[in-house]
């Protein structure tokens, strides 16, 4: 395991900027993933998206009609970005719906079956303990609730790997440093250390843009 949680190097408005706009092609496939796995029969569901960085998936979500009524929660390590969210979804008139909180991965302060999807992007790499927060994610689950991971591999084909690269160099991001990320085998093994691996699956693209990745999908009955 790390010794420490891995900051992202870019202040909270430039990591806004880079993920709103550069960010959108994965963030689309993660809400598309949403949509399809939303089984919630209530108009009034709630979502937590953990390691919510300044809230983008969660706006976006709102804007889709299967989660214009759901309470959208947020929570993230850093209290810049808490903050740039919080200012921004006041700015915007979404605070009476979206919502966002310090908090840590390794230890949600929801109680448990609390919430019908729980979702989770470019984040699980930079936990310091990436079982626990596995666990954490499926505590504060509802039964008959979901959660979604999407996150970078290490072994992404270089092809891919160089066109994610180009768009970071549009905002000044630096390469993205792979050595940090995990395999798709390196998290089925998380899965099954944290006890969840009857109740979940790693699934990888060979090729295009969601090759970049992986999606975890997490389920309780």
């Amino acid at each position: 395991m790390k010794d420490t949680n891995l900051k992202n190097i870019m202040p909270a408005a430039a990591y806004e900027a880079y993920t709103s706009k550069y960010l959108k092609p994965w963030d689309d496939m993660l809400i598309k993933r949403c949509i399809q796995e939303n089984n919630s029969e209530a108009s009034n569901g709630k979502l937590l998206d953990v390691g919510t960085g300044t809230g983008v998936l969660l706006e976006e979500l709102y804007k889709t009609q299967r989660f214009d009524n759901f309470e959208l929660i947020g929570i993230d390590y850093y209290k810049d970005n808490v903050i740039e969210a919080n200012v921004k979804f006041a700015e915007r008139s979404l605070d009476h719906q979206i919502k966002v909180f310090e908090g840590d991965a390794h230890a949600l302060d929801f109680q448990d079956n609390n919430f019908d999807m729980v979702i989770s992007r470019a984040t699980i790499h930079h936990l310091k303990n990436p079982i626990k927060a596995l666990q954490e994610k499926y505590r504060v689950l509802k039964p008959g609730g979901v959660c979604l991971i999407h996150d970078m591999r290490r072994d992404v084909p270089q092809t891919i790997l160089d066109t994610f690269n180009a768009l970071r160099q549009k905002v000044n991001y630096p390469p993205t440093k792979v050595h940090e990320k995990y395999t798709v085998t390196e998290m089925k093994t998380f899965l099954h250390e944290a006890g969840l691996a009857d109740c979940s699956y790693v699934y990888s693209e060979d090729e295009g843009m969601a090759a970049l990745g992986y999606e975890v999908k997490i389920w309780k009955n």
